[in-house]
Order: structure tokens, then sequence, then C-alpha cells
């Protein structure tokens, strides 16, 4: 299953404040890790994406199971890609 992460993370008491990360309290005793992705391009402002789960821990483990996500994602179209320029044959397979 992947795990999606939220654009609009909700509004609570931020704590454990970092760079690029911190951890938001719920008032229904749910916790989100909030964390800032830059946008693509060199923009001045990053996106906050946040992971919402039961406890510190679960969210964090939902952050990695993300970026193991993403660099599968990566991966898989650098390949593919690969296939196409003048060290591969040239066309997409």
């Amino acid at each position: 299953m992947s795990v999606i992460a939220s654009i609009d993370p909700r509004p609570g008491r931020p704590r454990v404040i970092d760079s690029r990360s911190w951890f938001v309290d719920h008032g229904d005793g749910r916790v989100s890790y909030c964390t800032i992705r830059r946008v693509e391009g060199g923009a001045p402002n990053g996106l906050v994406l946040g992971f919402e789960a039961a406890s510190e821990a679960a969210a964090l483990a939902l952050f990695d199971r993300y970026r193991e996500e993403q660099g599968v994602r990566v991966e898989r179209n650098a390949e593919r890609r690969g296939k196409w320029g003048p060290e591969g044959k040239g066309m997409m397979k």
C-alpha cells in the first residue's frame, strides 16, 4: 500500500522543531510528523508534507516508508530513461 503524504497537515501544537521537520500534537491524541520538501526548480519556499498516525513512532515509520517508495520510483524512472539517450538504444522500451 502506498503512503500518501498530506500537503495540508491538520493544525495542532508543534514541538521538537528543527530546521526542516517537527511533530504536531492534535487534540484527539494523534501525532503528525511534518517536514519541508523543497519544490523543484530552486523555488525559495518549500512544500510542507504531513504524516499523521496514532503515535510519534508510527508517524516516523510512515515518513520512512514514503521515502523508500520515492527512492524506488526515482530509481525506476532513471532506469527507464537510461534506455533513451546516446548510451542506450535511443528508443523507449
